[in-house]
Parts: structure tokens; sequence; C-alpha cells
């Protein structure tokens, strides 16, 4: 929501979609859900590449 607002919190919404990712991998590895792992790969990247287009 933060993104699509467009109210200048774009960075902050990415560094939270960059969190829950590590948070549900971080799940998923411990509970052996390699499929959703490897899905918290792209979401952490997602995040990473709009963090360093915002700042």
């Amino acid at each position: 929501m933060l993104i699509a607002l467009n109210i200048g919190a774009e960075f902050l919404g990415f560094t939270l979609l960059l969190i829950s990712a590590i948070s549900i991998a971080i799940w998923a590895y411990r509970n052996n859900f390699k499929g959703i792992l490897v899905l918290q790969v792209f979401y952490a990247s997602a995040g990473l590449v709009g963090m360093l287009r915002w700042f």
C-alpha cells in the first residue's frame, strides 16, 4: 500500500517487503518448505531492487 499510494514512502515499503521476505524465508527454512523458500528469494530481490531504485 505504501508504494501504491505514491506518498513518498516507497523506500519504507520496499524495506518492509525485504524484512517480510527474510522473515518468511527463515520460517520456511526451519520447517523445510523448499518451494516457499525459493519464492522468498524473488520477493527479497524485488525489495532490494526497489530500495536501490528509490534511494
